[in-house]
């Protein structure tokens, strides 16, 4: 009877253990994309691109991009 009750609590606990992988695995994941530099839907380009949207024309309407900004100020699109 306790061998039944050994296979039974290791099947349990294997099954916790590949549920709690996955889950570590998912959340790096995440993590990772929310600031790998080459996303453009990293953190850091989200704030800055909502900051300047508010600063270009006071409204939210996606008009603004830290990218785009760079480029016509370098190729004289503005100035």
């Amino acid at each position: 009877m306790k061998d039944k009750q050994f296979y039974i609590l290791l099947g349990v606990g294997a099954f916790v253990a590949y549920s709690l992988a996955m889950k570590a695995k998912a959340a790096v994941g995440t993590v990772v994309e929310s600031v790998d530099p080459t996303n453009s839907n990293n953190i850091f380009a989200s704030g800055v691109n909502a900051i300047g949207d508010i600063l270009d024309d006071g409204q939210t309407d996606d008009s603004f991009s830290l990218g785009g900004w760079i480029y016509d100020i370098t190729h004289g699109d503005i100035l």
